[in-house]
């Protein structure tokens, strides 16, 4: 028996050293791994540096001259109808690139920056002698958006018949330009920013609050309960650009309850009224409150219309975007807050029967045209319906809402087409931003196909990071996603809103006109912080 036990014991130590041996031999191979990819890593930011280093100090030279040429390009496509200009302007540019890098120098940053000033005086001058209308056109909006065909809808909202909801962590900047590519006229709302993160972001107003000008109609959403910082903080919103401020009078989360702002505010009707007074006093565009029909007890008619009834006469407040249902500040969580309290549609129609000269948005469970439709009857008197949910779960309930709701031509892109689009799109930002994470990318994206034959299978493949890994380059992850849905649902991928045989590129040209632009933004800023170092080491 003991001659047993030995024998299983130097079999378990034989054992156990093997598997010693063999975890050691993984952690060594892992190790190495990792030192391979970050070497890899440290090489390809290298590479990165060294084009940013290059392109940078020369960017905007290129840019000013890529002005002149889609100027130039305008002006042949009204005389000669030239159906090759497209393939002009690329080889034109093209050859811009090459001339700049061959005459690059050895010369200190700081004398480089003082010809590109140089330079850049001379484009503008040879800009107005040639043509004094365009140049109006070209400088007249900050990020070059008019070298394309594409207009917006100009600030001074007096309409908001569609709009999506600001939501947290969705109705980012990548999530609004998503949708400008299924409707133009729509009104979109950016997140919930508190006022304190307007004052005091380390990147500062300007960079933090920072949007493309495609998005307009757009309308930023404020959180807060100080009158005077939210005024201050409505003014700089002004400035940047946006076409209306919003005050969040809705949001039930702790988060936001712990502030002391967002849905509890309704519980105080004089403090929201002088909110909304003082942020009408310091900006000259529309100011608007987003609220519920009640919180917790407070869930009478009569409360919803004390509420709108101080806040209109002594905020001044002419549009109300009610939630058609009340909020409970504790014992449901956000997402049960959007559900479990039953909506009261009935309510919102009797405030804009008791107040007829306010404006009356309703937001709440609407899915599908026929919802909205019935809602935005002319007996009912109502300014517009809101859509949150619906917008990020079938966003493609957005691509017939132009014409349905504003009797406007859709976009009229297919979904194969946005795929393409959203890889240009995609890989620019990457280019800019090369932190940004994949499913940030992605998350606009992800219910592209909802309600689609399996799109399930669509938004594995795109979630699954394994495969942006093995593709490596965005643009050709978007077209192998393309490829692998065409074989399972292919009229899904190229089905067009209705009354479209081909889509409005416009659009397509200044989305990706203002990715570029930012990127050329964010070298112009390294290279005035390179020159200032350049001066103080002098």
């Amino acid at each position: 028996m003991v001659g047993r036990i030995n024998y299983f014991r130097q079999e378990l130590a034989k054992k156990f050293q093997f598997l010693q041996k063999e975890f050691h031999n993984y952690l060594i191979n892992n190790k190495i791994n990792k030192v391979e990819g970050l070497q890899r890593k440290v090489k390809r930011n290298k590479q990165i540096d060294r084009e940013r280093q290059i392109q940078g100090l020369l960017q905007e030279e290129q840019f000013q001259n890529i002005g002149i040429i889609f100027i130039k390009m305008d002006q042949n496509q009204q005389q000669n109808h030239n159906h090759n200009s497209q393939d002009q302007l690329i080889e034109t540019t093209q050859e811009l690139n090459k001339q700049q890098i061959l005459n690059f120098t050895e010369e200190s940053q700081a004398n480089q920056m003082n010809q590109e000033q140089q330079n850049h005086q001379q484009q503008e001058e040879e800009i107005k002698v040639n043509n004094t209308s365009e140049i109006q056109n070209y400088k007249g909006i900050k990020h070059f958006l008019s070298s394309t065909d594409y207009h917006y809808p100009i600030a001074n909202i007096n309409y908001h018949t569609i709009a999506v909801a600001p939501m947290i962590d969705i109705t980012d900047v990548h999530f609004r330009n998503f949708i400008r590519l299924l409707t133009r006229y729509s009104i979109l709302y950016t997140e919930m920013i508190h006022e304190q993160a307007v004052h005091h972001n380390i990147r500062g107003p300007q960079e933090f609050l920072r949007f493309d000008p495609v998005q307009h109609p757009v309308v930023i959403q404020l959180g807060g309960n100080d009158p005077d910082n939210l005024a201050k903080a409505a003014k700089i919103c002004e400035e940047i650009g946006y076409d209306e401020v919003n005050l969040n009078v809705g949001c039930p989360s702790d988060r936001v309850q712990s502030g002391k702002f967002g849905a509890c505010l309704m519980k105080e009707p004089e403090l929201v009224a002088e909110i909304m007074r003082k942020m009408k006093e310091a900006c000259s565009i529309p100011v608007t409150v987003k609220c519920r029909l009640g919180v917790d007890n407070f869930d009478s008619y009569e409360f919803a219309r004390d509420f709108i009834k101080t806040v209109s006469e002594k905020g001044q407040v002419q549009h109300f975007v009610v939630h058609a249902r009340k909020a409970f500040l504790k014992g449901l969580n956000p997402a049960q807050n959007r559900n479990v309290p039953p909506l009261k549609y009935d309510y919102v129609l009797r405030l804009k029967q008791e107040f007829p000269h306010l404006h009356f948005s309703i937001n709440g469970g609407f899915k599908t045209y026929d919802q909205i439709s019935d809602i935005l009857k002319q007996e009912n008197g109502l300014h517009g319906c809101m859509l949150g949910r619906a917008a990020y779960e079938t966003p493609w309930l957005f691509s017939d809402m132009d014409r349905r709701y504003f009797g406007k031509q859709n976009p009229g892109f297919s979904r194969r087409e946005i795929l393409q689009i959203w890889g240009q799109y995609g890989k620019l930002v990457i280019q800019q931003q090369p932190a940004i994470s994949i499913p940030t990318l992605n998350k606009p994206i992800i219910n592209l196909f909802a309600g689609e034959k399996h799109s399930a299978k669509y938004r594995h493949f795109i979630s699954d990071r394994a495969n942006f890994v093995k593709f490596e380059n965005y643009e050709v992850f978007m077209q192998k996603t393309i490829e692998e849905y065409e074989q399972i649902n292919a009229y899904a991928l190229d089905q067009r809103p209705p009354g479209c045989e081909q889509a409005d590129n416009s659009i397509v040209e200044a989305i990706l006109q203002s990715v570029k632009n930012e990127q050329i933004s964010l070298n112009q800023k390294e290279n005035s912080q390179k020159q200032q170092d350049v001066i103080q080491t002098e």
